[in-house]
């Protein structure tokens, strides 16, 4: 798995438990091959951020990252029912991205303390 391989060569132990999860967390909107409503989401994976101190906050700090390195995309819906946040899976991330620039893409992320859902204007 390409994305794996790459996450594996960061270098702190730290990071490479970050990247755990947010591995779970791609592979389970993989798993549901569409978008996926947010309101679904947080109960489908919150229980894999029950050892944080903030779970939901953790939880969105990392689907934050994944949009910021293009592997998903956060989209905003508005439909008869209401509107709400769906999340999906960037299918052509892989074959897009190259080694440089994913590592390029890491080293400007925003860190912890300024990360949030962020919708796409």
């Amino acid at each position: 798995m390409f994305l794996g391989e790459l996450f594996l060569r960061l270098e702190s132990s730290r990071k490479r438990v970050i990247i755990d999860r947010q591995l779970q967390l791609l592979n389970h909107l993989l798993e549901k091959d569409g978008s996926v409503n947010w309101t679904t989401l947080v109960p489908d994976v919150l229980g894999r951020y029950e050892s944080r101190k903030h779970p939901a906050a953790a939880l969105q700090r990392d689907v934050t990252r994944l949009a910021d390195l293009g592997a998903v995309s956060i989209n905003p819906v508005r439909d008869a029912r209401g509107s709400g946040i769906h999340i999906s899976v960037n299918l052509d991330w892989p074959s897009t991205v190259t080694v440089t620039e994913f590592f390029e893409r890491l080293k400007t992320l925003r860190r912890s303390k300024s990360c949030s859902l962020r919708l796409p204007r």
